[in-house]
């Protein structure tokens, strides 16, 4: 069963990717996000890398609904999104899997010189394209996830974060804060 502060991240990351505020995730949602997503990246459409960033958050979107609207309705309920997160999480297996494609989307996604490696300043970008934090709260949030100060995070650092996010109870993981402030 999800703890109250596993519960108040997820319902948070929903409601950011519930960006008309009806309720649902859905494929409308999806498309407000890649709209600012690739804005963000400064990708023109018709491009190689525009099709590549929209096709490879396609496939968030893809797993999402195939994996969590159990109504089957085309949109995915804050229900149906802790629901599917208790079982997971009771799936060490199934949500390392899930985790480590989540951890090379985003590496993929925010990597713009393909080094292996996103900048923190990268990684903030994109937390302010989604909508996940403001100028105020990125300071902070930043020195929360760079653990060792270097000011870039790597796939393993992504997956360690995201364990975090999904995992811990202790409001002070750093992994919490991966989504922005909770």
């Amino acid at each position: 069963m999800l703890s109250e502060l596993r519960t108040r991240k997820l319902t948070r990351y929903f409601n950011v990717l519930d960006t008309n505020h009806d309720g649902f995730f859905s494929a409308d949602d999806s498309a407000l996000i890649v709209s600012r997503l690739v804005a963000f990246r400064g990708l023109k459409p018709g491009t190689v890398e525009h099709d590549a960033f929209i096709e490879r958050f396609g496939q968030y979107w893809h797993e999402v609904r195939c994996n969590i609207d159990a109504s089957e309705d085309g949109k995915v309920s804050l229900a149906e999104w802790l629901h599917y997160h208790n079982l997971m999480l009771a799936n060490p297996a199934r949500f390392e899997a899930s985790a480590a494609t989540a951890a090379r989307l985003i590496a993929g996604l925010l990597d713009a010189n393909g080094d292996g490696e996103v900048t923190v300043a990268e990684y903030a970008a994109w937390l302010r394209a989604w909508g996940m934090v403001d100028d105020a709260e990125i300071d902070d949030v930043n020195r929360r996830i760079d653990i060792n100060g270097d000011g870039l995070l790597s796939v393993d650092e992504i997956m360690s974060l995201i364990r975090d996010f999904f995992f811990s109870d202790d409001p002070d993981a750093p992994g919490n804060w991966a989504m922005g402030p909770f």
